[in-house]
This record gives C-alpha cells, structure tokens and sequence, in this order.
C-alpha cells in the first residue's frame, strides 16, 4: 500500500498514465470490431437492459454474448398492454427476427445512428418477428424496476425519472436544448454530492461505516442511471477523493481529475465520444481550475460564462448552433432546478402531499422553458470546420483562463467570425440531391452563399392509426435538413420551390416553414391540394407567382395544360457556371414528349417521378443527353421504384446514374471551369 502512495505522487506516473490511455483508446478507434453475429434470420436470448414502448413501437437493448439493438411492432393493443405489464429492465427474452446493419446518417453531418450504436459496442439491428419473456427480472434488477415503477406512477413522473435519473426519453426536450440548458437533465457531480450529503447525514450514527453506505448507495445509484459517462465521473470522483482522505495519498485535485479520467477510458475507450463524456470533464476541468468571486450572483454569471465559452465548440460540432443566451438562461435555470426542483422531487417521493407545489414548479419550469426558446435572436449557426479551428480556439481560451491575456478574447472573437462567414468565402456553387427516402429534395447554393435554393422538402404519407399506434417522439426530416443546412452555414432559404403538392415533394414544406427563415415560397400552377392550401392560407405573403434568381438562371419549362397533379409539376432548368440541371418533378412520358419541342439538353437530370416506369421517354433521354441522372428513390421502397425498365434506358443511352437509395445525399461542387461529384457513401 505504501508503494502505492508513493507512486500515485510521483508525477511522471501521471504522465505515462496518460499517454497510455491516449495509445489504448487511439489503438480501439482504428482496430476494427467484428461481430459474433451474420446479417440475415436468427433467434437471440439475453437480457434486456434498455426498452422502450411509444405506440406501437418496442425499442429494446438485449444483451446476449454482444449487444443487440432490437425494434418491434405490436400488433394488437392488447399485446402492448401486456408487455408493458410485464417487459421490465433485466428480464431474460428470446426473440426472433431479422439481423441487418444499422444504418448510417441519409444527409451529411447529421446524427449517424450507426456510429452511434458501434460506440457502444452495438453491431446489429433485430427486426423482431417474435418475442417471448422467458425469466422474470431478479435480485437488483427488480429494485430498479420498482424504483422506475414508483417514479411513472407518481404524476409527472417523466419529470422525476428525468430529474433524479437522468432519463428523458419520455420528454420533449427539443426547448431545452435549444435554450442550453439540457445539461440540467443530465445527472452530474452536483447531483452525486447532494446525494452523498444527504446519505452521510442519515447514516452520521454509524460512524466510520457510513462511509461504506455512502459508497454502497453511489454504485447502485450509477446502476440505476445506467453507468452514464458523466455519473461515473462523478461516482469515481468521490470514490478517489475518499480514498485520497483515508489513505493520506495527499494527491491534489488535478491529479485525481486525470485518475477518474483514465479509469473510464481504460475500461470504455469509447466513452470519449459520448456528449455527456465531453461536456462533463470539460467543463470540470476548467472550472476547479478557475478562482470565482465571493459574491454569489457575479460569481454565478462567471461560472455560466465560463461554461459556456469551454462548451461552445462542443455544442457548434454536433448541433452546428449556439446559443449565447443561455449564459442567461443558466442563471435562472441553474439555481431554480439546483436549489428547488431537484430537491422537491425527493420531497414529493416521500410527501404526496407536496404534489401541487411541485406540479407548481414544473408548470414553471415549462413556461419558463417555452418563453426562452422562443427568443430567437440569440442563436447563432456555426458550420462545420476542420478541428484545427477548434484546437486554436482553446489554446486562446487557456490564455485567457489561465494567463488573465484579456487580450487574446478579441482574438477568440476574431477566430469565431471567421468559423462562422469562411463557407461563404468560396465562389464555388453547390448542388445536393438529398436523401429523404422515397422523396424529392434539391439544394441549389450559389457562390459565397448569396442565394439559396430548395427544391422540394421530401415528406412521409401518413395514414390515420388507432390512438394506441400513434407514438409521441418520431424524428422529424425537418430537423434533419435543418441540422444539415446549419452545418454547411445556411440559416434561411431565399426561395422555396414546391414543384407539386404529394407529400413525398411537399410534405416537410409546413415543419421547414415553421423552424427556418424562409423569405418566399414558389408553387405549381394546378389546383391547390389540402397542403398547398395550407401553405397559401398561413403564409400568402411569402407566395410569389414568377421564379426569379439574382445568382442562377432559372428557366421554367413547365407544361400549363397538365391535368393531374404529377404532370403539373414544374419542370426547371436551372443553370451556373455553364452547367445545368433539368428538374423534373413527377412528370409522365407524356409531359416528356412535349418538352421535346424546348431547349432542355442539359449537364444533369434529375429523373422523373423516382425512376418509375411511366417516365423517362428514350427520346427525351437521348435529347436531354445529360452527363449524370439522378433517382431520387428510397431504399427497398414499396413502389419498387427505380423500374427495371427506366434503368435499362439510361444504361442503352450510355447515361450514368446514381440513386440516393444507395449513394444517400449525392452533390456536385461546381467552379467556373470544372464540376466535381460527390455522393455521402459508396
């Protein structure tokens, strides 16, 4: 023990320490991990230690010899109501389905859900066909369950289980996130050593044995919340500074920082690239680093600055938006969950008597919440850039923090402006076809960002369910072209083209609308369907009825005679830098012939109506002569579109084509002199 000791001051350990983390988690990173498992029929039994039901949706993590991500669809309300019964966490389960690969993010610098699920050792998704619970949950297993069961019951019980465990996937957050402050859901050190505080207090009688409950409480309570990043640094925190005082190591507080730090990546190396992971030491780091003032409302602003300032690169590389209110927000929100709230929920636990004032708070919280986000002017969009950037960024931040150089944060603005404004330094264009499934979707961004573009929103037909199927949290495309355009520096659409009312064209057209600035609105010239008037009726001083371009040339093609809705689409030529690209909506093969009287040669195609066999005229084909053809068609879709006999076309014709089914987002960066493609995966 006493070689211990000394080895645990002797800073050259720290060193060596560190860097073989640094080795061990690089070394994870670029070893490839191979599954047990082959895609295709299986039966798996494990445990089931993360599920969720929302409508008819099961969502289910099973541990087996690996880990398993399984998805299932109820099919009658009374087998939802019995495994909602009876489906706990730790429950042994036999299912049987389909294994296939998870797939990875349709648009450039989204969530990829397949990065996410390797991350935490996942290979695999399980298209349930059958499940049966074969072993009740047992031993700490059922007191976790009780505890979740308690918490639901209880009302507002997504509040508390989010509060107290940190689990928010039965809330809607997105105002919270967009306000700053979801760290607040996020259980952390503040939370662990009010809990400790609380736990000594009632087992002060025992002694020097309190210690072990403390200690005792602390894992069961990082078992509860599911081992998060973030909870087992501020467990191991406590745990090191225990035996820092019981030992006499006489460590000091950045020695124990890099010793929690190294025991979570030694054991998860891929812990690094988890959120919380990052936000938590981070922010820890630099604020046990920092003297704040005595008096308690500067020294609160400080900390608020300061977190923000360490976090903000974080935040603009995965949500491409910062908001600089919520070094505000956080001085109302901080103390009222810190000091009310989150003491409150363990008061109503105990006291049902308390429900009104607590419902009184969250009712607060909420409207709070809501009346922030709705301040806009405060979020700021930052591309996606290299992280050499974000490497200058901090080492002007650590001037600051810790050389008091008030100099260099003129240099930390200076830096952040030209994040911000360097994609539009570019005289390049852009064209992106996005990939939104079985739908249309065109980006058109002109030189320096002068002007933008959509073609098109992509949408989901949606056919009326039972109120049991109807789930709560479903990703909304919106968001993702949203995210999408914020990483590439684009925070509003000069012009939004609607080439035809279907939803696989318009039906993202109303969620856009209401999430981004979008100055006009562009529409066929066909009687208007229920969607297209309810885009006229709520935004009818956006419509324009003539298509106008400062930065392309838009040449409208359309056929006005068309009598159904597919062949009213507008068909545009739009041009750049002597290449252009034939837009063509839905239209039939005879619509096609008709062009044939028009100057519509051009450099790309974008395909009919998903590639469907009663487009693509061969004369038309053989007129456009497009070097490229683009399919807009979703994978595995239920028309089976692209036709076999369009694609055999365009192979005839010696015409190159790509399809978003298997190629995702496909984009040409277009320069005075060359075009470039370029397509999100192979």
């Amino acid at each position: 023990m006493q070689n211990w000791k000394v080895l645990l001051q002797y800073n050259r350990f720290y060193i060596i320490l560190t860097a073989l983390t640094i080795f061990l988690v690089v070394f994870a990173f670029i070893t490839p991990r191979n599954s047990i498992y082959e895609e295709g029929i299986t039966t798996i039994e494990g445990k089931v230690i993360a599920y969720k039901i929302d409508g008819n949706f099961l969502s289910m993590t099973v541990k087996s010899k690996e880990k398993v991500q399984a998805f299932y669809y109820f099919q009658t309300e009374e087998e939802k109501l019995n495994y909602q019964k009876h489906l706990e966490y730790g429950v042994i389960i036999r299912i049987e389905g389909i294994l296939e690969k998870p797939e990875s993010n349709s648009l450039p610098n989204t969530f990829n859900y397949q990065k996410y699920l390797y991350y935490q050792k996942i290979h695999y998704i399980l298209n349930v066909n059958q499940l049966e619970i074969t072993k009740p949950a047992t031993g700490i297993y059922f007191l976790k369950n009780w505890i979740y069961q308690r918490l639901y019951h209880l009302e507002q019980g997504d509040y508390l289980v989010a509060m107290i465990l940190g689990n928010t996937s039965h809330l809607n957050i997105q105002d919270v996130k967009t306000n700053g402050i979801s760290h607040l859901f996020a259980v952390s050190g503040m939370q662990i050593t009010l809990l400790a505080k609380v736990i000594a207090g009632l087992l002060k009688r025992f002694g020097p044995k309190k210690d072990a409950g403390i200690l005792l409480f602390l894992w069961f309570y990082a078992f509860l919340v599911g081992f998060t990043p973030s909870v087992m640094r501020a467990v191991l925190s406590w745990c090191y500074q225990w035996l820092n005082k019981k030992g006499q190591w006489n460590l000091n507080k950045t020695q124990i920082f890099l010793l929690v730090l190294c025991t979570i990546l030694l054991v998860q190396p891929f812990a690094i690239m988890n959120l919380g992971f990052q936000y938590s030491f981070l922010i820890s780091f630099v604020l046990m680093h920092m003297k704040f003032s005595k008096n308690y409302v500067k020294s609160c602003l400080e900390i608020s600055i300061a977190s923000f300032l360490v976090s903000l690169p974080i935040t603009a590389m995965n949500f491409y938006s910062i908001n600089i209110l919520s070094v505000l927000w956080n001085l109302f929100f901080v103390p009222f969950v810190t000091f009310v709230l989150f003491p409150l929920c363990f008061l109503y636990i105990l006291f049902p008597f308390l429900k009104d004032i607590f419902i009184g708070c969250i009712t607060l919280f909420e409207i709070t919440n809501q009346w922030c986000a709705n301040i806009s002017f405060g979020i700021i969009t930052i591309p996606k850039v290299f992280m050499l950037w974000w490497g200058i960024y901090y080492l002007l931040l650590g001037c600051v923090f810790q050389f008091q150089k008030r100099t260099c944060f003129l240099f930390i603005i200076i830096l952040l402006i030209i994040i911000k404004y360097q994609c539009k330094l570019t005289n390049h264009a852009y064209v992106y076809f996005l990939d939104v499934g079985q739908g249309d979707a065109t980006l058109f961004v002109a030189p320096h960002q002068k002007e933008v573009i959509l073609l098109d929103t992509g949408g989901k037909i949606t056919y009326q369910q039972e109120s049991w199927k109807i789930r709560e949290q479903q990703i909304d495309q919106a968001d993702l072209i949203k995210t999408f355009l914020n990483s590439i520096g684009i925070s509003s659409i000069d012009t939004l083209i609607l080439s035809h009312g279907d939803t696989d064209h318009a039906g993202n057209a109303m969620s856009l609308l209401e999430k981004m600035s979008i100055h006009n609105i562009i529409m066929n010239r066909n009687t208007k369907n229920t969607l297209e008037q309810k885009i006229e009726n709520l935004y009818s001083n956006k419509i324009k009825s003539n298509i106008s371009s400062s930065s392309f040339q838009i040449s409208d093609l359309t056929i006005a005679a068309a009598t159904n809705e597919n062949d009213a689409s507008l068909v545009l030529q739009i041009s750049i830098y002597n290449q252009s690209f034939l837009m063509t909506g839905d239209i039939s093969q005879k619509i096609e012939e008709k062009l044939l009287t028009k100057e519509i040669t051009s450099t790309i195609l974008k395909v009919a109506h998903h590639g469907s066999k009663d487009s693509s005229n061969i004369s038309f084909l053989k007129t456009v002569a497009p070097t490229y053809a683009i399919i807009h068609v979703g994978k595995d879709n239920r028309y089976n579109h692209p036709a076999k006999e369009t694609l055999a076309k365009l192979d005839k014709l010696g015409i190159s084509y790509l399809m978003t089914s298997n190629k995702k987002t496909i984009w040409f960066e277009i320069s005075p002199s060359w075009m470039k493609l370029f397509y999100l995966t192979s």
